[in-house]
């Protein structure tokens, strides 16, 4: 790196079909994650053969995408 250079953050897109319980923690952590600027993009925000109901604390670095299923 040269003296006149800005070190930045990488930038990082990660995509998941859904929010779940099991795997907020690990994004949550990510997210938390100061060297890395993180944005997460989610297919979908549920699927109807899910039994279970998850809340997660609202993020501007979280999307929902409109995808199309079929």
């Amino acid at each position: 790196m040269s003296s006149g250079s800005v070190r930045t953050r990488p930038r990082v897109a990660l995509l998941s079909e859904l929010p779940t319980p099991y795997r907020w923690p690990i994004f949550a952590r990510l997210l938390d994650r100061e060297d890395l600027d993180l944005r997460i993009f989610f297919c979908a925000e549920t699927e109807s053969d899910r039994s279970w109901e998850f809340d997660f604390h609202p993020d501007r670095r979280v999307r929902f995408l409109p995808v199309r299923t079929f």
